[in-house]
């Protein structure tokens, strides 16, 4: 009985916390209807072939998030944390990199320009 009531409090605790290991559902909404998300929580978020074209993602968390497919051109990672994310077959046309260099109108799945092609 002691080891029921244990499991039950050890999934509990784990069913609370899960909220802590992944992006933020407000921004996520955020995101989704303003296109401007700067500072916020996404990582891990799971947006493969979205229309983020523009948006502002400055200094946002996007470590683990999936952005596979997706259009990000002209958007502005400046500052943003990316390890681990997926951008493979994204559309980073004259996107703002983390570092704040522009990004070619060509990039796809990473940022490039003609000094570092």
């Amino acid at each position: 009985m002691i080891f029921k009531g244990f499991s039950l409090l050890c999934l509990l605790l784990l069913l609370s916390a899960s909220p802590l290991l992944a992006f933020s559902q407000k921004h996520r909404m955020q995101l989704l209807n303003t296109c401007s998300c700067s500072g916020c929580d996404l990582s891990k978020i799971n947006l493969p072939n979205s229309g983020l074209a523009g948006c502002d993602l400055t200094g946002a968390n996007l470590k683990g998030a999936n952005f596979q497919g997706s259009d990000l051109s002209r958007a502005d990672l400046t500052g943003a944390k990316i390890s681990s994310a997926n951008f493979r077959g994204a559309k980073l046309y004259k996107t703002i990199w983390i570092d704040g260099k522009v990004c070619s109108n060509r990039a796809v799945g990473r940022c490039y320009n003609k000094k570092n092609k």
